[in-house]
């Protein structure tokens, strides 16, 4: 495990190439869940077939506002679109709870010994 970075000191080579690694795979990941999301989209005719349409830049909003239309016929395509579109909700919810119960688990083993 490599050591951590101390503030005022020089990060080694290796830092270096794993804070790139994990750079790289958030937007590996970011670029993937938006293809697929267009992609699903696209298959379905989201947003203009549900009668409704976005021209901002950020449409996000609109879409978990109008994301109940998507789970009306109950389509497998339609309810992966619900899915994608709420998780990064979920995921903003569940992962620092998450953290925090480790966390907690943590210290609790530490007092423990």
């Amino acid at each position: 495990m490599a050591k951590a970075h101390k503030p005022g000191g020089k990060r080694t080579v290796s830092q270096w190439l794993t804070a790139a690694a994990k750079t790289a795979l958030l937007f590996a990941l970011l670029a993937a869940y938006a293809l697929v999301g267009g992609a699903l989209a696209d298959n379905i005719g989201w947003p203009e077939a549900y009668g409704f349409s976005c021209y901002r830049k950020l449409c996000v909003p609109s879409y978990i506002w109008h994301s109940n239309l998507l789970i009306s016929t109950g389509q497998r395509a339609e309810l992966l679109l619900f899915a994608w579109i709420w998780m990064p909700i979920v995921a903003i919810i569940i992962l620092p709870i998450a953290a925090h119960r480790s966390y907690l688990r943590r210290v609790k083993a530490l007092k423990a010994k």
